[in-house]
Parts: structure tokens; sequence; C-alpha cells
């Protein structure tokens, strides 16, 4: 790795030796007749607050098999969340069979950054390329890094988003069960649940209808509008309210997501859901709210 005078990295040439290498090294696996494994893996970091607590998340698909990667890092940057789940999902495989190996991470910067497109700022998030890097030499497969956008990644962003403390799906078993339902409500029940302020319900038609296209501003625009009778309603009642919306099956998956409705998180969840977010939804607009205030208290502090 070189850096500049202005503090740039590039690794331009670094990875053109790199593919050469993997050239030979496929080559050489080839002619002696082993069998070259395929593992697929995908990987993401998540963060409250930018820096804040920071989780990594992956997922390693290999012969029918998988492993998942769900750790708690501490404090960081998003950049170098992403970097650190990179790293750990490398180290992993460097302790399973040889074979070839593709890497899929949603962030753009950080792929871009690894193969020698962008060039690196911050010195931090060069030294953090450069172990990428080592690994990668160290590996006696192939290894090879892809950019896949944010909605072919939610595996790995539920681990991740787990291990920073904002849950957004249920990992059972060290796999995760997505929310999925084909409930449909009775009408007549929907219409004795409390009222909501106008500009709540709109808005959470309006994302409802916007379903996985939803982006972060969608859900930070998304207000109560004043303290309506969820606000301070009990669980019990929120629970029941949540069934009438969307089962008894959306209690349980949120639960099991949050791990206790006694939790500030979990009750907030709750509380959108009950007023007709879907539970996945609902998980989602809580970590948004999350961020946005640990943000906001940065920016008041400095």
């Amino acid at each position: 790795m070189q850096i500049n005078s202005r503090g740039n990295a590039q690794y331009t040439f670094k990875t053109t030796i790199q593919r050469l290498k993997n050239h030979d090294q496929r080559s050489r696996i080839a002619k002696r007749g082993i069998l070259i494994n395929r593992y697929i893996i995908n990987t993401d970091g998540a963060c409250v607050g930018n820096p804040g607590p920071i989780g990594i998340g992956g997922i390693i698909k290999f012969n029918d098999q998988y492993i998942t990667i769900c750790e708690n890092m501490g404090y960081g940057t998003n950049n170098e969340a992403e970097y650190l789940a990179i790293i750990k999902a490398i180290e992993t495989v460097l302790d399973l069979p040889p074979g070839s190996v593709l890497i899929q991470s949603d962030s753009q910067l950080v792929v871009n950054q690894v193969n020698g497109i962008y060039r690196i700022k911050q010195q931090y998030l060069a030294e953090l390329c450069n172990r990428v890097h080592t690994l990668i030499e160290k590996y006696p497969g192939t290894i090879e890094l892809k950019w896949v956008s944010r909605n072919q990644n939610s595996e790995a962003d539920a681990l991740a988003s787990k291990a920073a403390g904002t849950p957004q799906a249920v990992i059972k078993n060290n796999k995760v069960v997505t929310w999925e339902s084909n409930y449909i409500p009775d009408s007549e029940a929907l219409r004795m649940l409390p009222g909501l302020l106008g500009s709540c319900a709109d808005g959470i038609r309006k994302l409802v209808s916007m379903k996985e296209n939803a982006k972060f501003k969608n859900f930070k625009d998304l207000r109560i509008g004043g303290i309506d009778q969820y606000s301070h309603a009990k669980v019990e009642f929120l629970i029941q309210c949540a069934a009438v919306r969307f089962g008894d099956h959306a209690v349980d998956w949120l639960k099991e997501a949050v791990e206790s409705f006694d939790t500030e998180y979990g009750k907030k969840a709750l509380r959108w859901v009950a007023r007709g977010l879907p539970p996945d939804m609902a998980l989602k607009k809580v970590a948004v709210d999350m961020e946005v205030k640990a943000n906001s208290t940065k920016k008041q502090a400095s």
C-alpha cells in the first residue's frame, strides 16, 4: 500500500497483482484435480449514529451449508463496520477448505476502495483496506469482492443490525427469519381500534405502499403528529391492537426479534405495529429514529 502526501491510498497495482496471483492459484488447483469449493458470502456493517455502536453481520453459504456472523464490535463508524465485516468473513473462510470465494457487500465505497477504484482519504480506512488485502494474499484460493444492492443483502443487514443493538428480523438457530404473512384482518375489528392523527395515517399508508423501495428519509419523515392513544398505552393493549392488524403471528415474530417488549426499543416497535406499520417496517422505523436522535445529540454536544 502506498499513501501519497494528501493521505490518499491507492491499491490499483496491488489489486492487479492479486488478480494475477488468484488466476495462477486457480490454475494450480485445477491442475491438481482438487475440487474447488464455492463460497458465496454476504456481509454488512451497522452503526447507530455515525460514529456510534457498531455491529457486523455476514452469511457464508457453501455446499448446502451456511455459517452466520453476528458480532458487536464496540464503537466506530459505519464504514469501519463494513470493513470489519469483510475482514471477519475472510478470516472465517481461511479456516475452511480452500476454494473460490465471492464476497458481496452493499457498501459501494468499501468495495470500490478494496478493488482499487476509489482513493482512500482517511488513514484508518486505509489501514483496514490493507488488512483486507493482507488476508486475501494469505488465502490459498480466489477471492472476489462485488457490490450488491441493499435489497440483495437483507440477511447480512439483519445480522449486523442485531449485533449493533437494533434488530431488524428474527435470528433463529443462526438463521435469519424475515417477516412474511398472508393475514387478512377483520374489517369490523379494525374499525374498533383507536384512530390515528391525520398526518400519521397518511404517512403509514405512503410508507407501506413503497415496500422495499422505502428509504432512510421516508422512515425519518414519518411522524405521529402529536400524542395519540397508542403513545402511552400499556403493552397488553398494544399487543391486542397489533394482533388485530397483523395477527398473533406478528406479535410472536416481533417479540422474538426484539427479545422483550419491556425494553424501550421493543415498546416503540410494538407501538408502530399497533398503529399499522408491518413488523419489519416498525423495526426499521425505530432504528432510523435511534440513529437520527444519536446524530442530533452529537451535534448539540459539539
